[in-house]
Protein backbone atom coordinates (compact mmCIF):
# COMPACT_ATOMS: atom_id res chain seq x y z
CA UNK A 1 0.00 0.00 0.00
CA UNK A 2 1.23 3.50 -0.65
CA UNK A 3 0.01 6.91 1.47
CA UNK A 4 0.39 9.79 -0.32
CA UNK A 5 1.31 13.46 0.60
CA UNK A 6 1.91 16.75 -0.32
CA UNK A 7 5.54 18.55 0.29
CA UNK A 8 4.91 22.04 -0.43
CA UNK A 9 6.47 25.41 0.92
CA UNK A 10 4.47 26.77 3.25
CA UNK A 11 1.00 27.74 2.52
CA UNK A 12 1.80 28.05 -1.48
CA UNK A 13 0.17 25.44 -4.16
CA UNK A 14 3.27 24.84 -5.55
CA UNK A 15 4.22 21.85 -5.21
CA UNK A 16 5.43 18.26 -6.02
CA UNK A 17 4.01 14.62 -5.03
CA UNK A 18 5.94 12.33 -3.33
CA UNK A 19 4.89 8.92 -2.19
CA UNK A 20 6.00 7.26 1.17
CA UNK A 21 5.42 3.26 1.93
CA UNK A 22 4.70 1.42 4.32
CA UNK A 23 4.67 -2.56 3.94
CA UNK A 24 1.38 -3.86 5.06
CA UNK A 25 -0.69 -7.41 4.14
CA UNK A 26 -4.59 -6.73 4.19
CA UNK A 27 -7.13 -8.21 2.11
CA UNK A 28 -10.36 -6.40 2.72
CA UNK A 29 -12.05 -9.19 0.79
CA UNK A 30 -11.18 -11.50 3.72
CA UNK A 31 -13.70 -11.63 5.92
CA UNK A 32 -11.27 -13.54 8.26
CA UNK A 33 -9.60 -9.71 8.70
CA UNK A 34 -12.65 -7.61 7.33
CA UNK A 35 -12.99 -4.92 9.40
CA UNK A 36 -16.05 -3.36 7.82
CA UNK A 37 -18.99 -4.64 9.39
CA UNK A 38 -22.62 -3.90 8.42
CA UNK A 39 -23.83 -0.55 8.89
CA UNK A 40 -20.86 0.38 11.46
CA UNK A 41 -18.22 2.64 10.64
CA UNK A 42 -14.19 1.60 11.42
CA UNK A 43 -11.59 4.35 11.31
CA UNK A 44 -9.41 1.28 10.49
CA UNK A 45 -11.20 0.51 7.10
CA UNK A 46 -12.70 3.99 6.18
CA UNK A 47 -9.20 6.30 6.59
CA UNK A 48 -7.36 2.92 5.15
CA UNK A 49 -5.33 3.21 8.34
CA UNK A 50 -1.58 2.04 7.49
CA UNK A 51 -1.32 0.49 10.58
CA UNK A 52 -4.26 -1.47 10.77
CA UNK A 53 -2.55 -4.90 10.43
CA UNK A 54 -0.48 -4.42 13.12
CA UNK A 55 -3.85 -3.42 15.76
CA UNK A 56 -5.40 -6.61 14.27
CA UNK A 57 -3.23 -8.49 15.07
CA UNK A 58 -3.74 -7.22 18.54
CA UNK A 59 -7.51 -7.66 18.00
CA UNK A 60 -7.98 -3.92 18.73
CA UNK A 61 -10.30 -1.80 16.20
CA UNK A 62 -11.24 1.82 16.31
CA UNK A 63 -15.22 2.28 15.69
CA UNK A 64 -17.15 5.81 14.25
CA UNK A 65 -20.64 6.44 16.40
CA UNK A 66 -22.49 9.67 15.63
CA UNK A 67 -23.59 8.60 12.46
CA UNK A 68 -21.91 9.88 9.07
CA UNK A 69 -21.88 14.17 9.27
CA UNK A 70 -19.70 16.04 11.60
CA UNK A 71 -20.83 19.68 12.84
CA UNK A 72 -17.45 20.98 12.26
CA UNK A 73 -14.86 21.31 9.51
CA UNK A 74 -11.58 20.57 10.13
CA UNK A 75 -9.16 21.65 8.03
CA UNK A 76 -6.66 17.68 8.19
CA UNK A 77 -10.58 15.78 8.66
CA UNK A 78 -12.05 13.69 5.55
CA UNK A 79 -15.19 13.29 7.56
CA UNK A 80 -18.33 14.77 5.55
CA UNK A 81 -19.42 18.00 7.12
CA UNK A 82 -23.21 18.53 7.34
CA UNK A 83 -26.76 17.74 9.44
CA UNK A 84 -27.33 14.25 10.36
CA UNK A 85 -30.24 12.71 11.62
CA UNK A 86 -31.09 12.86 15.63
CA UNK A 87 -28.67 9.85 17.09
CA UNK A 88 -31.79 8.82 19.06
CA UNK A 89 -32.61 7.18 15.48
CA UNK A 90 -29.57 5.35 15.27
CA UNK A 91 -28.29 4.62 17.99
CA UNK A 92 -29.18 1.55 18.90
CA UNK A 93 -28.24 0.04 15.46
CA UNK A 94 -24.90 1.40 16.06
CA UNK A 95 -24.62 -0.10 19.37
CA UNK A 96 -26.00 -3.65 18.57
CA UNK A 97 -23.70 -3.36 15.88
CA UNK A 98 -20.47 -2.55 17.17
CA UNK A 99 -21.30 -5.74 19.83
CA UNK A 100 -22.07 -8.00 17.60
CA UNK A 101 -18.71 -6.78 15.47
CA UNK A 102 -16.86 -7.45 18.87
CA UNK A 103 -18.11 -10.20 19.71
CA UNK A 104 -17.66 -12.15 16.17
CA UNK A 105 -14.32 -10.29 15.57
CA UNK A 106 -13.31 -11.98 18.56
CA UNK A 107 -11.64 -8.13 19.74
CA UNK A 108 -10.22 -8.09 23.18
CA UNK A 109 -10.11 -3.99 23.17
CA UNK A 110 -12.23 -1.26 21.42
CA UNK A 111 -11.74 2.13 20.74
CA UNK A 112 -14.75 3.91 20.09
CA UNK A 113 -14.57 7.43 18.56
CA UNK A 114 -17.32 9.71 17.48
CA UNK A 115 -17.96 12.36 14.69
CA UNK A 116 -18.60 16.05 16.58
CA UNK A 117 -22.43 16.48 17.46
CA UNK A 118 -22.93 19.71 18.56
CA UNK A 119 -26.43 19.68 17.69
CA UNK A 120 -26.71 16.12 19.92
CA UNK A 121 -24.14 16.51 22.46
CA UNK A 122 -25.80 15.52 25.58
CA UNK A 123 -27.27 11.85 23.10
CA UNK A 124 -23.20 11.62 21.82
CA UNK A 125 -22.48 11.97 25.07
CA UNK A 126 -24.80 8.97 26.70
CA UNK A 127 -24.53 6.66 23.51
CA UNK A 128 -20.21 6.54 24.70
CA UNK A 129 -21.37 5.73 27.58
CA UNK A 130 -23.93 2.93 26.77
CA UNK A 131 -21.66 1.53 24.50
CA UNK A 132 -18.37 1.47 27.22
CA UNK A 133 -20.97 0.13 29.76
CA UNK A 134 -21.89 -3.17 27.24
CA UNK A 135 -18.27 -3.78 26.39
CA UNK A 136 -17.10 -3.23 30.19
CA UNK A 137 -19.68 -6.56 30.84
CA UNK A 138 -18.16 -8.53 27.87
CA UNK A 139 -15.14 -8.13 29.61
CA UNK A 140 -13.39 -5.87 26.43
CA UNK A 141 -10.88 -3.18 26.89
CA UNK A 142 -12.49 0.19 26.39
CA UNK A 143 -10.48 3.60 24.90
CA UNK A 144 -13.09 6.34 24.19
CA UNK A 145 -11.55 8.84 22.15
CA UNK A 146 -13.98 12.07 22.53
CA UNK A 147 -14.69 15.50 21.31
CA UNK A 148 -14.41 18.68 23.40
CA UNK A 149 -18.42 18.43 24.02
CA UNK A 150 -17.51 22.01 24.53
CA UNK A 151 -15.86 21.58 27.65
CA UNK A 152 -19.27 21.18 29.60
CA UNK A 153 -18.26 18.75 32.47
CA UNK A 154 -21.68 17.20 33.10
CA UNK A 155 -21.14 15.85 29.40
CA UNK A 156 -17.53 15.40 30.14
CA UNK A 157 -18.51 13.27 33.73
CA UNK A 158 -21.24 10.92 31.78
CA UNK A 159 -18.35 9.55 29.96
CA UNK A 160 -16.17 9.01 32.84
CA UNK A 161 -19.04 7.39 34.53
CA UNK A 162 -18.87 4.45 31.85
CA UNK A 163 -15.33 3.42 33.08
CA UNK A 164 -13.24 3.08 30.38
CA UNK A 165 -10.37 1.98 30.25
CA UNK A 166 -8.63 5.26 28.73
CA UNK A 167 -10.03 8.28 27.95
CA UNK A 168 -8.37 10.37 24.58
CA UNK A 169 -8.92 13.37 22.81
CA UNK A 170 -6.58 14.99 20.50
CA UNK A 171 -5.21 18.13 20.65
CA UNK A 172 -4.16 18.02 16.98
CA UNK A 173 -1.60 20.65 16.02
CA UNK A 174 0.46 23.27 17.64
CA UNK A 175 -1.22 26.63 19.36
CA UNK A 176 -0.31 28.75 16.58
CA UNK A 177 -2.19 26.36 14.22
CA UNK A 178 -5.21 25.64 16.23
CA UNK A 179 -7.62 28.02 14.81
CA UNK A 180 -6.51 27.92 11.86
CA UNK A 181 -7.20 24.16 11.41
CA UNK A 182 -9.73 23.69 13.73
CA UNK A 183 -11.83 26.72 13.05
CA UNK A 184 -14.49 24.97 15.32
CA UNK A 185 -12.49 23.85 18.36
CA UNK A 186 -9.53 25.54 20.72
CA UNK A 187 -6.94 24.75 22.20
CA UNK A 188 -6.96 25.43 25.58
CA UNK A 189 -10.91 23.68 25.76
CA UNK A 190 -8.68 20.90 24.63
CA UNK A 191 -6.73 21.11 27.26
CA UNK A 192 -9.28 21.29 29.95
CA UNK A 193 -10.75 18.18 28.80
CA UNK A 194 -7.64 16.83 29.49
CA UNK A 195 -7.34 18.28 33.12
CA UNK A 196 -10.85 17.48 33.79
CA UNK A 197 -9.82 13.45 33.56
CA UNK A 198 -7.05 13.77 34.81
CA UNK A 199 -7.72 15.51 38.02
CA UNK A 200 -10.98 14.25 38.48
CA UNK A 201 -10.83 10.79 37.82
CA UNK A 202 -7.11 9.50 38.74
CA UNK A 203 -7.90 5.60 37.81
CA UNK A 204 -8.96 6.13 34.20
CA UNK A 205 -5.44 7.15 31.92
CA UNK A 206 -5.58 10.44 29.78
CA UNK A 207 -4.65 10.24 26.33
CA UNK A 208 -4.28 12.93 23.80
CA UNK A 209 -2.22 12.94 20.25
CA UNK A 210 -1.22 15.38 17.96
CA UNK A 211 0.48 15.77 13.96
CA UNK A 212 3.56 17.33 12.71
CA UNK A 213 3.54 18.79 9.30
CA UNK A 214 1.17 21.41 9.09
CA UNK A 215 3.57 24.38 9.84
CA UNK A 216 4.70 24.20 12.74
CA UNK A 217 8.58 24.30 14.54
CA UNK A 218 10.03 22.32 16.57
CA UNK A 219 10.21 24.65 19.45
CA UNK A 220 6.38 24.86 19.37
CA UNK A 221 6.31 20.99 19.22
CA UNK A 222 8.18 20.89 22.19
CA UNK A 223 5.43 23.66 23.88
CA UNK A 224 3.03 21.39 23.04
CA UNK A 225 4.13 18.43 24.49
CA UNK A 226 4.65 20.32 27.59
CA UNK A 227 1.07 21.92 27.70
CA UNK A 228 -0.10 18.24 27.65
CA UNK A 229 2.42 16.87 30.13
CA UNK A 230 1.27 19.84 32.48
CA UNK A 231 -3.15 18.78 31.50
CA UNK A 232 -1.49 15.29 33.32
CA UNK A 233 -1.86 13.01 30.48
CA UNK A 234 -0.34 9.15 30.91
CA UNK A 235 -0.10 8.55 27.00
CA UNK A 236 0.70 10.49 23.98
CA UNK A 237 0.75 9.98 19.99
CA UNK A 238 2.69 11.92 17.80
CA UNK A 239 2.30 11.63 13.94
CA UNK A 240 3.02 12.91 10.51
CA UNK A 241 -0.21 14.81 8.92
CA UNK A 242 -0.83 13.44 5.55
CA UNK A 243 -3.31 14.63 3.16
CA UNK A 244 -6.41 12.99 3.02
CA UNK A 245 -7.75 14.74 -0.19
CA UNK A 246 -7.92 18.24 -2.00
CA UNK A 247 -10.30 19.92 -0.12
CA UNK A 248 -7.90 19.85 2.68
CA UNK A 249 -5.02 21.81 3.81
CA UNK A 250 -1.55 20.52 2.56
CA UNK A 251 1.51 19.32 4.01
CA UNK A 252 4.11 21.67 4.97
CA UNK A 253 7.13 19.25 5.56
CA UNK A 254 7.16 15.67 5.99
CA UNK A 255 9.64 14.77 9.24
CA UNK A 256 12.10 12.10 8.65
CA UNK A 257 12.17 9.09 11.35
CA UNK A 258 15.36 10.36 13.51
CA UNK A 259 12.96 13.15 14.67
CA UNK A 260 10.10 11.28 15.59
CA UNK A 261 12.86 9.32 17.70
CA UNK A 262 14.57 12.32 19.62
CA UNK A 263 11.09 13.99 19.67
CA UNK A 264 9.50 10.51 21.52
CA UNK A 265 12.87 10.97 23.85
CA UNK A 266 11.87 14.88 24.58
CA UNK A 267 8.62 13.34 25.51
CA UNK A 268 9.76 10.67 27.82
CA UNK A 269 12.23 12.94 29.56
CA UNK A 270 9.24 15.25 30.48
CA UNK A 271 7.87 12.24 32.08
CA UNK A 272 5.05 11.37 29.68
CA UNK A 273 4.90 7.72 30.60
CA UNK A 274 3.95 6.25 27.44
CA UNK A 275 4.83 7.89 23.40
CA UNK A 276 4.00 6.31 20.78
CA UNK A 277 5.99 8.67 17.78
CA UNK A 278 6.42 7.84 14.14
CA UNK A 279 5.73 9.22 10.68
CA UNK A 280 2.64 6.55 10.23
CA UNK A 281 1.69 7.06 14.09
CA UNK A 282 -2.07 7.79 14.30
CA UNK A 283 -4.21 8.06 17.39
CA UNK A 284 -5.51 4.61 18.02
CA UNK A 285 -2.24 2.80 17.45
CA UNK A 286 -2.06 0.07 19.74
CA UNK A 287 -4.48 1.59 21.83
CA UNK A 288 -4.99 -1.73 23.60
CA UNK A 289 -1.27 -1.93 24.62
CA UNK A 290 -1.64 0.71 27.33
CA UNK A 291 -4.75 0.21 28.94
Amino acid sequence: MQVRGTCITPRKKLYKMITTKKRITWNFHNPDTLLKWKGVHTVCEESLCPNRLECSQLKTATFLIGGKYCTRNCLFCNVQHGKSDPISAFKDIEKNEILEAVKTLDLQFAVITSVNRDDDAESLALHFHEICEELNHMNIGVELLIPDFHVKKYLLDIIAKASPKVIAHNLETVKRLSDEIRPQASYEKSLKVLQHYALHYPKIKVKSGFMVGLGETEEEILMTIKDLKNSGIHILTIGQYLQPGKHQTSVVKHYSDDFFLNIKDSAIKMGIKHVESGYFIRSSYKAGLYE
